[in-house]
């Protein structure tokens, strides 16, 4: 994945809850009267979503006895429960909520809200990642082409790049994301696919990631012609069905 920093405007719209205080707000109305779209737009995720997030933090953090999100945690108030405190969290970083906002709706303090959006990113970063966000193994990388030639065309491709948030300024070029990632390091060290996959019409192929015209082209990287008049059929050809199977980001 390469990755892009772009800013968006959120804004909070409180809903009316009469009756309701802040202490309990979060048991009595999220827990109980909140409907599959008020979490999507809430959390940006669903109910079960958000407690299987929750399920993998205390199964991690109890097996490992690391205290950051462990109950009773001297990071945060004995009586703040995990789950409120990924609530806080998550809202927080799905609607970019100011604290001085988020702090009375959970019955909260604003330093609580920010402990609970650090602790909890640190969590999911430190605990999580290594689960989701790592390298494909041989067996994957192989079930990838399997997967994506039929659909697409693309032989040996793995997939296309998918630009995500992350701390890099969004006026960066894609190339120097590219030339600043994890990738492109473990590509230039001859570590991304290690194994070179079975040979292809008679010929080893290396695996391959499709990526758009901004995109230096490399041994592992396929891009698009440059669109000008001088491109034979053959070279259309090609770029169309690349930035056909490019798409596939977009679905």
């Amino acid at each position: 994945l390469i990755a892009r920093r772009r800013r968006t405007s959120c804004y909070f719209h409180p809903r009316a809850w009469p009756s309701i205080s802040s202490a309990d707000w979060w048991e009595q109305v999220v827990l109980k009267e909140f409907g599959p779209q008020d979490w999507l737009e809430k959390f940006r995720m669903s109910r079960e979503t958000f407690f299987y997030i929750c399920n993998q933090l205390y199964a991690v953090v109890l097996l490992l006895k690391r205290p950051g999100l462990a109950p009773h945690s001297a990071h945060f108030h004995p009586t703040l429960p995990l789950e409120k405190r990924v609530a806080v969290a998550l809202w927080h970083l799905a609607t970019n909520v100011e604290y001085q906002t988020l702090s009375p709706l959970f019955g909260v303090g604003p330093s609580t809200v920010q402990t609970c959006v650090r602790e909890v990113s640190y969590a999911v970063v430190l605990l999580l990642k290594p689960l989701y966000l790592r390298l494909p193994n041989e067996k994957e990388l192989e079930n990838m082409v399997r997967i994506f030639r039929p659909s697409w065309g693309f032989t040996p491709s793995i997939g296309a790049f998918w630009d995500v948030p992350t701390a890099f300024p969004g006026s960066m070029e894609n190339s120097a994301v590219l030339e600043s990632s994890r990738l492109w390091a473990l590509a230039r060290e001859g570590r991304l696919c290690p194994n070179p996959p079975k040979h292809f019409m008679g010929k080893a192929q290396k695996y391959v990631l499709l990526g758009d015209a901004t995109y230096p082209l490399q041994d592992w990287i396929l891009k698009p012609y440059q669109e000008d008049e001088n491109l034979t059929q053959r070279q259309l050809q090609f770029n169309y069905r690349l930035k056909r199977a490019h798409s596939v980001i977009e679905n």
